[in-house]
């Protein structure tokens, strides 16, 4: 008789499953949707497998967590029973006891069972489950809304340009050979002049088996790298000066501004300027010396901290001039402010004997690595952007140095404009045609250079004349005073 109230179990069972998948189905369409006009909202992209398991898994969730919540237990399903039947808790009667033995139990008992499998089970109405179905129409409103919002304009992704082929031609081979035979031919030290030359020859080497424009590019960059190495690791300059420069004692400052300026004809005016900083009205002696006691102190502190070899020529340069000026810092003390002051002067000429040379060959050091850097950059059409700043630092400052960007245009030896790199052969005004004006040679120079360049590489001409043109510039731009 058990089998007439498990008929009735069933169908409630039914009927909440029903609820649980519309009330899932819902769920899921509505977070697809919420998800599809954030992404047309964003420009962004999704697989359609991937909306595919977010809705299904949604709504699966969703749909376990309904039906736990709609399931019903035996003792609603009996107030169910009678309140559809109005059998005045019959039913609900018999749950409640179930288990218990007794007269009255069994007989209320074989009444309820005997009426349920009497009684038809009803089907469940469709009408009472608006509450699905108005969800079921909200999802269908969200799904349709997220269809018809436009989706945000993207720009289309444009394919990377596929690399193009490189060739070494006969001129890149001339233009390198010329450059090796110039690095070897400069006054840079032996080390770099060997260093710099044997470089250039594995670049050449290498370029010979390179088939992409990109492989060259960064193949050249990477022996510019090497090439300002090289000047660096053989000049101290930039490291004894800019360390100076980092001091709180403004003498100190003052010898390495003079120290990181490799222009030999600036040398006295910057050693004045430090001289300037130990002088003092009152020509007091006594000062003379603390202020010179000083300087010696914190220089000797930042040279031997500069991280450079103690056989450096510089450097025992400067290690003799602050032990120098140690002893000036006594002599003021015991012989006064006059005789100080002189001792102070000698000093200074003495190291800026000494340290002249020295930094006059240091900037032919570094200028051949800035002459090297910038033929490589034009002979094989580097772009500026794939170039490294070779600036030297020491503390995040600018070291002085041979840097272009450092030095003022100069009237070269032959009356040619000058950057201390190149020169021009000429500052004559002249017409240029795209301005429509005329300005100085020097200021055309590369522009015109390029385009020569370009109609060599872009149109058959003789190996003979490419020979000539390249002479021609080469010699323009070699600093050369003189025709060969």
């Amino acid at each position: 008789m058990r089998e007439g109230f498990e008929r009735f179990k069933k169908r409630h069972y039914v009927e909440a499953l029903v609820k649980s998948l519309l009330y899932g189905v819902a769920f899921g369409a509505s977070v697809l949707s919420v998800l599809l006009a954030v992404l047309k909202l964003t420009g962004s992209y999704l697989e359609f497998w991937g909306f595919l398991l977010i809705g299904i898994g949604a709504g699966a969730i969703a749909t376990g967590v309904v039906f736990l919540m709609l399931k019903p237990n035996d003792k609603k399903i009996a107030k169910r029973i009678d309140t559809s039947f109005q059998w005045n808790e019959n039913v609900q009667t018999m749950v409640e006891f179930t288990g218990e033995t007794g007269e009255i139990v069994s007989l209320q008992r074989e009444d309820a069972l005997e009426r349920l499998s009497s009684a038809p089970v009803r089907a469940f109405k469709f009408e009472k489950m608006w509450k699905s179905f108005a969800a079921i129409g909200v999802a269908v409103c969200l799904l349709i809304t997220a269809l018809v919002i436009p989706a945000k304009e993207t720009e289309a992704e444009t394919p990377p340009a596929a690399d193009e082929a490189f060739e070494l031609t006969d001129w890149h081979i001339m233009r390198m050979n010329d450059l090796i035979a110039y690095v070897e031919a400069s006054d840079a030290v032996e080390t770099e002049r060997n260093l710099v030359s044997s470089g250039l020859e594995v670049l050449l080497a290498e370029l010979r088996e390179i088939q992409t424009e990109k492989k060259m590019q960064t193949t050249v960059v990477a022996s510019m790298t090497y090439v300002d190495g090289v000047a660096d690791s053989l000049n101290t300059y930039w490291k004894l000066g800019g360390t100076l420069q980092l001091s709180d004692v403004a003498s100190v400052r003052a010898l390495g501004e003079a120290v990181n300026d490799t222009n030999g004809e600036r040398l006295t005016q910057n050693m004045d300027a430090f001289r300037e900083t130990l002088k003092n009205t009152q020509a007091d002696a006594e000062e003379l010396s603390v202020a010179v006691q000083a300087f010696s102190e914190k220089a000797e502190l930042a040279v031997k901290g500069a991280k450079v070899s103690e056989a450096d020529e510089l450097y025992k340069a400067l290690i003799a001039f602050v032990e120098e000026m140690d002893t000036v810092a006594q002599v003021a003390a015991s012989e006064g402010y006059t005789v100080g002051w002189a001792a102070v002067g000698e000093a200074i000429h003495t190291v800026s004997a000494d340290i002249l040379p020295l930094l006059e060959q240091q900037e032919i050091n570094e200028t051949l690595g800035e002459y090297v850097i910038s033929e490589l950059t034009v002979i094989f059409q580097i772009p500026k952007e794939m170039i490294p700043d070779f600036t030297n630092s020491v503390g995040g400052g600018e070291s002085g140095g041979s840097s272009q960007t450092n030095r003022p245009e100069e009237i070269g030896p032959d009356g040619g404009l000058s950057d201390a790199v190149k020169e021009y052969a000429s500052d004559d005004d002249i017409y240029d045609p795209e301005s429509n004006g005329h300005v100085q040679y020097g200021e055309v120079y590369d522009e015109y250079y390029q385009d020569i360049m370009d109609k060599l590489l872009d149109e058959e001409v003789s190996d003979d004349v490419k020979k000539i043109i390249n002479k021609y510039f080469t010699y323009l731009s070699s600093n050369r005073n003189n025709a060969e």
